[in-house]
């Protein structure tokens, strides 16, 4: 086998693990920050791999890749699922968010994953605070030395919804990342399917994400507003505490809350950070998150319009629904209104 035959061999050899992201993973004997040394490693063996390359190669950048086996099994027909007009030559990251910024309201959401099953704020499954405790029936709060004083105008901000954060048409939802930045489990794996490949490259360029920190990217095929700014569809990512640790839980969600305002966005989803596999307990992350929540709206109630929670696992809506009563007590008119 002669010298061009070898290097021909790694080359394949190297892009195929590029692809798999096998780099971004703890190798043998290696830590993590050793791992990103690698990854830059093998990518100066080989061209780098950029969104059109993503788009154009659906075979190798398929939701098996990112960890899933797909919603339904079907073929994919959006326009742009698999980068379509927008990978017919190779383009930067950002000449594919400029595409996408020329795309009416009709053609965003023809390429969104979750189809015709988006959730605009006006929707009324994103249900303000004074509205879900009248569905619910709950009390409101009751009067005590530890209750937040009643702020119509700060209940009027807060939001539930009950549902899949990537169905969400808002300004910008959050990701409870890693610190790759590379996709994974749980709400991060489905971020990164319903975006699709330029999320993983993006952000991927991103990384380390540490504890606490918070970095924005484009949204992709995520549902969004309509405007003609880079911003008006926006993750932005999040690297929670393993285990309890309030400081950098709290940490996590000002610097979320900072980096919107700073991209004058004005709503903003959040999941429950670290209380999966990070084992933070349900409980005690809720009462760190509505408190730094209802000090920051204090402070900064003109900045946002809408802060929503949200929530899938039965036990994470049952705590809400409690404690979201002391953070943001209603009026006995609040409660009764529109009954």
């Amino acid at each position: 086998m002669n010298a061009g035959r070898i290097l021909l061999t790694c080359q394949l050899f190297c892009r195929t693990l590029v692809k798999a992201d096998l780099y971004c993973q703890p190798l043998i004997g290696l830590n993590i920050q050793k791992s990103f040394k690698t990854r830059a490693f093998l990518e100066s063996l080989v061209p780098p791999i950029t969104a059109c390359q993503s788009g154009c190669q659906q075979s190798t950048m398929s939701d098996h890749e990112s960890g899933s086996e797909g919603s339904d099994g079907d073929s994919d027909d959006r326009p742009f699922a698999s980068g379509g007009p927008l990978t017919r030559q190779r383009k930067s990251v950002r000449s594919v968010q400029l595409d996408y910024e020329k795309l009416s309201l009709e053609e965003r959401r023809a390429n969104y994953r979750c189809r015709d099953g988006y959730y605009p704020l006006s929707d009324p499954s994103v249900t303000v605070w004074p509205a879900y405790a009248r569905i619910k029936k709950l009390s409101g709060g009751t009067p005590s030395s530890n209750t937040y004083p009643v702020n119509t105008r700060l209940n009027e901000k807060i939001a539930i919804f009950t549902g899949d954060i990537t169905t969400l048409e808002i300004d910008c939802i959050v990701n409870a990342a890693n610190r790759t930045l590379l996709g994974g489990g749980g709400v991060d794996g489905a971020i990164h399917r319903a975006a699709g490949p330029n999320l993983k490259i993006e952000s991927g360029s991103l990384a380390p994400c540490e504890t606490g920190e918070a970095k924005i990217t484009y949204g992709y095929n995520l549902p969004a507003k309509c405007m003609v700014i880079l911003d008006s569809h926006d993750v932005i990512h999040t690297v929670g505490p393993i285990g309890e640790k309030p400081d950098a839980l709290e940490s996590g969600y000002l610097n979320c809350l900072e980096l919107a305002v700073a991209k004058n966005l004005k709503s903003i989803a959040f999941p429950c950070i670290s209380t999966g596999v990070y084992g933070y307990p349900n409980k005690k992350a809720a009462l760190v998150v509505l408190r730094t929540v209802r000090e920051w709206l204090e402070k900064n109630d003109d900045k946002m319009d809408r802060i929503i929670f949200c929530l899938f696992m039965r036990e994470d809506i049952e705590i809400y629904n409690r404690l979201l009563q002391d953070f943001f007590p209603l009026k006995e008119n609040e409660q009764s209104a529109d009954e």
